[in-house]
């Protein structure tokens, strides 16, 4: 997804820590903010996105979309205090109130499915359509009949 305005994986700028420190998982209320937040507390992020199509009376768009709604992986250990002190962050993902490590074998095909991009959505191909007129009386009635004639005619 090199097209997305958010990256998907924001790094501290610190390989060390991001080599020995596994990720954990994050409850938050909006994915988006709290991968901005936590890259500027100085966290490694992952937030998995895919492309989903928006379409509205007058245009078609696509844009990012949290793959898990509300959830943020993030390379935090030792420091939990500083990611939940995030706004966007509501807790630790943990176990029995010890904060769970998620296993790089769980991130893996999960990784590999969002970078395939096998779950985006595609803006559908269009034709160009004429552009209507207005025309006044009977003239425009006929003309629209003779289309749709010419149509009937190419189709049989």
């Amino acid at each position: 997804m090199a097209n997305s305005p958010l990256p998907i994986v924001q790094g501290a700028g610190k390989a060390s820590r991001s080599m020995t420190t596994p990720f954990f998982s994050l409850y938050v209320t909006n994915p988006k903010k709290a991968v901005r937040e936590l890259h500027e507390a100085g966290f490694e992020t992952w937030a998995p996105m895919y492309r989903r199509l928006i379409v509205s009376r007058r245009e078609r768009s696509l844009t990012d979309t949290p793959v898990l709604a509300s959830y943020v992986f993030a390379r935090i250990s030792p420091r939990f205090g500083d990611a939940v002190a995030c706004e966007h962050v509501a807790y630790v993902v943990s176990s029995s109130g010890v904060p769970a490590p998620v296993p790089e074998a769980v991130l893996s095909p999960l990784r590999s499915l969002v970078e395939s991009g096998k779950l985006d959505e595609r803006l559908p191909a269009t034709k160009a359509r004429p552009r209507k007129t207005r025309r006044k009386g009977l003239h425009g009635l006929e003309a629209w009949f003779d289309a749709v004639e010419a149509s009937v005619r190419e189709a049989a």
